[in-house]
């Protein structure tokens, strides 16, 4: 197996792993997975969603999450999450994650993103 196919093996796998978390959000009749409005749990899973997002620049298209068309409850909570008054201060685009990561596999420090 080439190693664009592993990459896009690997995405797949990831795009899956989001079904359930989209049911999960469906099935509690809410906006936030803590309720009506942001919980702990929802502060607790979004660096990895705000991360998430990062994929595409990173990849430069190539990989895109389709929040939108396959995952319309967690797009909205997305969305959101990224104007909390308690996420808005600290949010990074995902160009600045991808700058990060790519200078990360290049070895060079990336402190100040």
């Amino acid at each position: 197996m080439t190693s664009e196919k592993v990459e896009e093996k690997y995405f797949d796998e990831l795009v899956a792993s989001l079904i359930p978390i989209e049911t999960e959000l469906a099935e509690r009749r809410s906006t936030f997975f803590g309720g009506d409005k942001p919980n702990m749990v929802d502060y607790m899973i979004w660096p990895w969603f705000e991360r998430l997002d990062s994929i595409d620049p990173y990849t430069q298209g190539k990989f895109v999450i389709p929040f939108n068309d396959k995952f319309p409850k967690l797009a909205k909570w997305k969305n959101l999450m990224i104007v909390d008054k308690a996420v808005a201060p600290y949010y990074l685009t995902p160009e600045k994650h991808a700058e990060h990561f790519t200078k990360r596999k290049a070895g060079l420090p990336a402190y100040d993103i």
